[in-house]
Parts: structure tokens; C-alpha cells; sequence
């Protein structure tokens, strides 16, 4: 002990000593350092765990945003990609191994689907994911689902952006399978990776947490527009708030998505403000002006497509014959307000016009009033029966419409089936309506039309023009095969018109024709359909928007009304927007009710015509059309 305390009061003498104590401090010094650099690599766990899946879906949404040019106006935003995929992958980090792996694989799906599906309908209606995608999805049945399928997806375009989801999606599936075995491969061909791992990981760590305060600092103002966006609880308001510039977050397919969903299940709530007004529907007086008011709601018609309205090929002799026997008047300046039939249906049946303060569901419904008024109300439809194989709201103009409550409220008689065709409508009028039919009625068809899948919308032996007929150098053989379909389709929806208003020949009527949109049919463009961009084109809005628009009065309308028929041809030439067609049906039956507003009937001489037309309730269409100025 004695000899101890002498080396320790004398170690200094002893070289042996000096340099052990300098061997256990650099120890100890050496295991703090590891200690310190292991919790710095611990902070990069969450990205390290979840590499593959960082990586590859980084990969996707920059492939996607590659594959739309043009889809946004906004910058992409690259490190609001890294901060939000670092959140998610902070999340899967906190899950066990094998559920961490699971919900990977969900999430990876995920995101592969809405990037197909949003390229898909970028590249094919020159639109990203919106709200109004999501509801024409919606508002497909099953035999428009073939149909689509048939016309859209399998094509050269599609199935070149499947193949190159189907190649990254598959290289992702090898990595994410075979990733330990990678890893394990390259430490073993570089054995002293596992020595520097500490210092690797740390300086990972590092670089890791910085780029993130660097992208938060970036994106922090983005996110919060975001969060107001998405917490609205009023469609209207969203609308205003998305038109401002909020919508910059939506930067990917993901969060297009998400508001697409949560924008649809506001629409939902409408309808139980709707029923509220629909249930205090009240009529102060009517007329019975007119005792039998014919309504038929076409599908897809492109106003260029009818020789009643210009065009070249004989479309519609049977509408030009009556037109020039004068009982038809064709109207030259009318405009939907959407080129979407669940938009269009919305605004044709409320009160509600655009401009007006509130929402659509704000206002009742005018077969409503019809109803109430002491019309008895038919709605003939090939596309919104109410029957146990559909969804009742299908966000097709349906959702409201084949509501149990609302159709009891707005229809007396319904047809129950689908056709092929739409002449299977005029055998339903004959038997539900013409051994029965009392003085004062409202009679709604909604048609087929040329709704697209043009080929399915006539019988074969009614085909009457061929790829020959057309002299259009820049359309190929399958192009020129649609185009012609598309005008058969035409021509048989013009013997249903005609056949239509046969069925009135001995009424006291008239007859508004009113298709709800317009289509795209190889004009001006290497399409077909509706494209639903947000940029309203002249081109775009003459063949979506503007409607074949016109009025025919029975032989005992033009006897017994003959100020009536004068006051719709001194109008024929007025601009129109049908989303105050309810105050011209009003007009015409003699009905005073709250909410009607005689300067919006568009035959009455009270009519203004200086209204502002808003398509989409946002662009002004008599602006968007004019002339440019040199």
C-alpha cells in the first residue's frame, strides 16, 4: 500500500504511468464521441428504415410532374416533395417492422394510383385530379365504364404512361424485396463502410435535418394556405379561396386527390339544405299560360355538328324542315355554365343563377314549383333511373334527382329502366303518359344523346356517314371513324327530336330544346369529349359551351298565342344562359312564385340582356370571345 501511494504521489517520475492515463482519457473521450455520433445517426432512423420508399416515391411525383408539362403554372415544388415524405417517413418510423412494411406497400400503391390516374387525364382532357374528374368517375355506370375503358384508355398515350408506371412500380417492388440483401452486398464488398458507420450516419443525420429546416423555411407559408383551403365548409367559399391562388399546395397527385375527395363530400351536406328549400316551395299565382310545357335536355351536343346551325353535312333535316316551316325557331346566342352534365343539372334546375348571393342548394327546384303550381311533372331519363343496380347519388345531376324525398317532390310520373337508345323514352311516354294525360303538364326528357361511345348511341342500320364524307387530310382512319359516328349519332338524335314533338302535334305546347353541354369532336383539335382545363379557350367554349339552343310551338300554340310566338322570335337572337332557364319555364306557364324574376325569362320583354355569363361562375364568355385587339 505504502509502495502505491508512492508511485501516485510520484508518477510523474514513471513514464509508464503518465502515458496510461493518457491512454484511458483518450478512451474515454473516444466512447463519448461514439455516443454522440450514434444519437446523431439515430436522428436520420426514420429516413434510413424507409429509404427505398423515400427514394422511388421522390422518383415518382418528379416523374409525374415531368409527364405533365404545362399542368400547373406554379414552379414544382421540390422541397415541399422532401418535407412532406420526410413526415411520412417519421411516421412509418414510430410503426413495428412488419406493420411498417405493410402500410408502405399500401401507401406505395397509393401514390403509384393517383399518379396513373392523373397523367391519365392530364394527357387525355387536359386537366389534372379535380373535384370535377372525381364526380364524372363518379357519375359513370357500368355500361358508360366499358364504353370509356374503350374509348380513352386503350390507346397509344395511355398505354405508353402504363408501361412507365408499370417499369418504375416494378423496379421499386425488387428494391424494396431484395433492399437487406443490397445492403448486406455492399458491406461486404466495402468491409470498412462498418467502421466509419457511426461518422456516416451522423453526417447523414446532418444534412438530413438541414435540408429540412431549409425546405420548411420554404414551404411554411404554402402549407397554411393549404390548411385554409381544406377547412372550408362551404363549396363557394373553397371556389373563391382556390381561384385566389390557394390551390398552389396541391402540387401533386396525392393532395389533388384529397381535395377532390373532400370538395365532393361538402356537396353531400347540400343536400340537406336543399330539401329545406325545396320542402317550403311555395307558388303565389299561375296562369296555366301554356298547358302542356315540353322540356328535352340533350347530352353532348356540339352546336357545329347541326346542319340547323351551319353545319356542312345533313345533321338534322327533320329540325331544318320544321324550322322552315316556321314552327321551330333556332336561338343563336346560348351558353351552358358547365360543359359537365352534375354541374350543368345543378344550375338548370335550381333558382339559383350565377351572380346571385348564396348557393345553388340555397333555392328550390322548378319542377318543384311546377309541382306545386298544379302541373302535373313527368321526367323521362336514360341516365338517372332510380333502381337498386345504381347509386342513387351518383354526382351525375342524379345525386339530386333520384334522391328518394326530392324526386317525390318534383316528379309525379318517372320511367324505371335504362335503353339502349332513346327512342326506348317515347315508348315510356306512350305508356306512362298518353292514355292519362291531364290538361296542365310538364314533360322533362333527358336523352341519351351523343353522349360519348358515339357508336353505341344509333342502331347499326340508321349509319349513314362513313370516313369518306369527310375531306380532313389531318384526322387519321380511326379519328375519322369517331368523327362519323359522332354525326350518325347526330342525325338518329335528330329523328328522336322529331319524333318527340310528333307526340305534340295536337297540343296547346312548346317544346325548348336544351342540350346540358357541348363535346369536342375533332375541331380545331386532336380530340374527343370535354377536356375540363381550367383555361377557357375561344376554341374550347365554342364547342363545349354553346348550346344548339331552340323553341318549337304546336300549330295550336302559334293559333291561340300568337303574342307569345312573336315575343320568342323577336328573342331568338338574345344571349343566354341556361342556368335561368326556370324563369323562362315560369314565363311560359304564367307562374309568379318567390325567387322568379322576369328579367331573366329570356322571351319576356323584361329580359336583360347585359347579364354577365360566367362559365364556371369565374370566366365572363362574351370577353373570352372577343376578337383580340391588334
Amino acid at each position: 500500500m505504502c509502495l502505491s501511494l508512492y508511485f501516485h504521489k510520484n508518477k510523474t517520475s514513471f513514464p509508464f504511468f503518465k502515458e496510461k492515463d493518457l491512454f484511458l482519457r483518450d478512451l474515454s473521450s473516444c466512447e463519448m464521441s461514439g455516443i454522440l455520433l450514434r444519437l446523431i445517426g439515430a436522428l436520420s432512423q426514420p429516413l434510413r428504415k424507409n429509404a427505398v420508399f423515400f427514394g422511388f416515391m421522390y422518383l415518382l411525383f418528379v416523374w409525374c410532374y415531368y409527364a405533365e408539362p404545362g399542368a400547373t403554372s406554379a414552379p414544382f415544388r421540390y422541397a415541399e416533395l422532401y418535407a412532406d415524405l420526410f413526415a411520412v417517413c417519421l411516421v412509418l418510423g414510430f410503426l413495428p417492422c412488419r406493420l411498417r412494411r405493410g402500410v408502405r406497400w399500401i401507401l406505395a400503391l397509393f401514390f403509384f394510383l393517383v399518379v396513373g390516374v392523373d397523367c391519365f387525364v392530364y394527357h387525355r382532357f387536359d386537366s389534372t385530379l379535380t373535384p370535377t374528374m372525381l364526380q364524372l368517375a363518379m357519375e359513370t355506370d357500368a355500361r358508360e365504364a366499358g364504353e370509356f375503358f374503350s374509348s380513352y384508355v386503350c390507346s397509344r398515350q395511355s398505354l405508353l404512361l402504363a408501361a412507365g408506371l408499370l417499369l418504375l412500380g416494378g423496379l421499386y417492388a425488387l428494391s424494396e424485396r431484395f433492399s437487406f440483401r443490397i445492403r448486406r452486398w455492399v458491406c461486404a464488398l466495402f468491409p470498412s463502410l462498418r467502421s466509419a458507420a457511426p461518422v456516416l450516419k451522423a453526417l447523414f443525420s446532418i444534412v438530413v435535418w438541414g435540408m429540412l429546416g431549409m425546405a420548411l423555411g420554404q414551404v411554411w407559408e404554402g402549407k397554411r394556405h393549404t390548411f385554409e383551403l381544406l377547412s372550408q365548409r362551404s363549396t363557394n367559399e373553397m371556389e373563391r379561396m382556390y381561384n385566389k391562388g390557394y390551390s398552389k399546395g396541391l402540387y401533386n397527385p396525392a393532395y389533388r386527390f384529397y381535395f377532390s375527395l373532400y370538395a365532393n363530400a361538402l356537396t353531400w351536406e347540400q343536400i340537406g339544405r336543399l330539401k329545406q328549400h325545396v320542402a317550403l316551395t311555395q307558388v303565389d299565382s299561375c296562369s296555366f299560360r301554356l298547358p302542356v310545357i315540353v322540356l328535352v335536355i340533350g347530352e353532348s351536343y356540339n352546336k357545329k355538328h347541326s346542319s340547323l346551325f351551319g353545319y356542312t353535312l345533313p345533321t338534322a333535316p327533320r329540325q331544318c324542315e320544321r324550322a322552315a316551316g316556321g314552327g321551330l325557331i333556332p336561338f343563336s346566342d346560348v351558353v351552358t355554365p358547365w360543359n359537365l352534365t352534375s354541374h350543368a343539372f345543378k344550375n338548370v334546375f335550381s333558382l339559383y343563377s350565377y351572380g346571385m348571393p348564396g348557393d345553388w342548394c340555397d333555392h328550390t327546384l322548378f319542377p318543384a314549383v311546377f309541382r306545386r303550381a298544379g302541373y302535373r311533372v313527368t321526367f323521362l331519363t336514360n341516365q338517372f333511373v332510380q333502381s337498386a343496380g345504381e347509386n342513387a347519388f351518383d354526382f351525375s345531376g342524379g345525386y339530386f334527382l333520384n334522391d328518394e324525398e326530392l324526386s317525390r317532390w318534383q316528379f309525379d310520373v318517372r320511367n324505371a329502366r335504362k335503353h339502349t337508345y332513346d327512342e326506348g323514352l317515347l315508348t315510356d311516354y306512350d305508356s306512362l303518359c298518353r292514355s292519362s294525360a291531364p290538361e296542365h303538364r310538364l314533360v322533362i326528357f333527358h336523352l341519351l344523346g351523343q353522349h360519348v361511345g358515339y357508336e353505341n348511341r344509333y342502331p347499326a342500320d340508321r349509319r349513314r356517314f362513313g370516313p369518306t364524307d369527310y375531306h380532313r387530310p389531318d384526322m387519321n382512319a380511326e379519328q375519322l371513324g369517331r368523327l362519323a359516328d359522332y354525326d350518325n349519332a347526330t342525325l338518329y338524335n335528330d329523328s328522336i327530336l322529331d319524333r318527340i314533338l310528333s307526340r305534340f302535334e295536337q297540343e296547346d305546347a312548346v317544346v325548348i330544346h336544351m342540350p346540358d353541354h357541348g363535346e369536342e369532336v375533332f375541331d380545331g383539335i386532336r380530340h374527343f369529349g370535354r377536356l375540363h382545363s381550367s383555361a377557357l379557350r375561344p376554341r374550347m367554349v365554342e364547342n363545349e359551351f354553346e348550346l344548339p339552343f331552340w323553341i318549337w310551338c304546336s300549330p295550336r300554340c302559334r293559333e291561340r298565342h300568337p303574342e307569345l310566338v312573336r315575343q320568342i322570335r323577336e328573342a331568338a337572337d338574345r344571349p343566354f344562359m341556361t342556368d335561368d332557364l326556370p324563369h323562362l319555364l315560369f314565363y311560359l306557364a304564367g307562374i309568379s312564385c318567390p325567387g322568379y324574376d322576369e328579367s331573366r325569362a329570356l322571351i319576356a320583354p323584361a329580359f336583360d340582356t347585359r347579364r354577365k355569363r360566367l362559365l364556371k361562375g369565374v370566366r365572363d364568355y362574351d370577353r373570352i370571345m372577343e376578337p383580340p385587339t391588334h
